[in-house]
């Protein structure tokens, strides 16, 4: 679940009536549905997990090697190793294809290789390493290695500015998509940051956003955006056009509470870090319902983000617990 300032939440009278019936009862059940974070959900496929076996987990919570604080977003490069925006941490923490931990970079602050949040990575077909640096207002360039080599973006409204760029996603061409949260917009970039075009804007329409939170491109560049706050899915062509959403608030199969990651397969499948549910779900490229996993011995505790590698096999961000869990194709 994204980062909110805790002073300015507001419990819904719903979910108090929920626990104090909860209390009345004494205890004598656990409730489901988006209160309840360790939900069993039901499963489809086999293995507990949407027909896609569990390989692997790792990490903890806290600010050592390995460890995470609040992780928001994911990357994998060709060879498998596996790159965080360690949110709390501001810092990006590269893994082997094992969980092994490998190296580090980034601080506190704002000067060049430094971070305040950040809260989105992507890679490009040479190994470059894209981090949205949320509170800077800027994306960061880096090697694999974690040398830095660019930024762009300041604080605005204009073209190539951010209102908290928050995820980016860069497709085959070298296109980089960030998605501007405050400015309820995508912008696209070359990789040398140079502005190409936007869409978007504030609303509920076909075209717009309310909170867009996520970002993935497919293999033929279509390009699609989480938005949290209309709790769908948007399907945009590389330059901009809607072509499809789906998804509604909710529990149910195709419904979201509190989308945040969205990652596409190089054979289409569609995958949502619905984190307020606590789970995975997957879609056809046209936003059909396939399967679902976050429960059992797969038990999920805010699944914020989500990535593809190259054969298939997925990566999400269990921010509640402070790992990074891995399922096969």
């Amino acid at each position: 679940m994204k980062p909110v300032n805790q002073s300015q939440v507001v419990i819904p009278f719903s979910i108090l009536l929920t626990a104090l019936l909860v209390l009345s009862a004494g205890c004598s059940e656990t409730p489901t549905g988006p209160l309840n974070k360790w939900t069993t959900i039901p499963m489809g496929g086999s293995g507990g997990s949407g027909g896609h076996p569990f390989l692997l987990q790792f990490g903890s919570s806290g600010s050592g090697n390995g460890q995470m604080g609040l992780p928001q977003s994911l990357a994998v490069d060709a060879a498998g190793n596996i790159y965080l925006a360690d949110y709390s941490n501001d810092r990006v923490q590269k893994f082997s294809s094992t969980g092994t931990y490998l190296s580090q970079w980034g601080t506190a602050g704002s000067a060049n290789g430094q971070f305040s949040g950040p809260s989105g990575i992507a890679l490009d077909a040479a190994g470059n390493v894209y981090v949205a640096d949320s509170s800077n207002n800027r994306i960061q360039v880096f090697t694999g290695a974690g040398v830095y080599s660019t930024q762009w973006g300041t604080y605005g409204t204009g073209n190539g500015q951010f209102a908290s760029s928050w995820a980016l996603a860069v497709d085959s061409t070298n296109n980089v998509y960030v998605v501007d949260e405050n400015n309820a917009r995508v912008q696209k970039f070359t990789t040398a940051g140079v502005y190409v075009t936007q869409w978007g804007g504030s609303g509920s329409g076909s075209g717009a956003f309310s909170d867009p939170v996520g970002v993935g491109v497919d293999s033929t560049g279509s390009v699609y955006v989480c938005d949290d706050g209309l709790s769908m899915i948007k399907k945009f062509s590389n330059t901009g056009t809607f072509l499809l959403q789906w998804g509604s608030s909710g529990s149910g199969n195709g419904q979201f509470y509190d989308a945040d990651g969205v990652a596409v397969s190089s054979s289409g499948n569609v995958y949502v870090a619905d984190s307020g549910n606590s789970r995975i779900e997957q879609f056809t490229s046209m936003g059909i319902y396939v399967a679902q996993w976050g429960g059992g011995t797969t038990a999920f505790s805010d699944m914020d983000g989500i990535a593809v590698d190259s054969t298939g096999n997925i990566y999400g961000i269990d921010s509640g617990n402070s790992r990074i869990v891995k399922f096969g194709p």
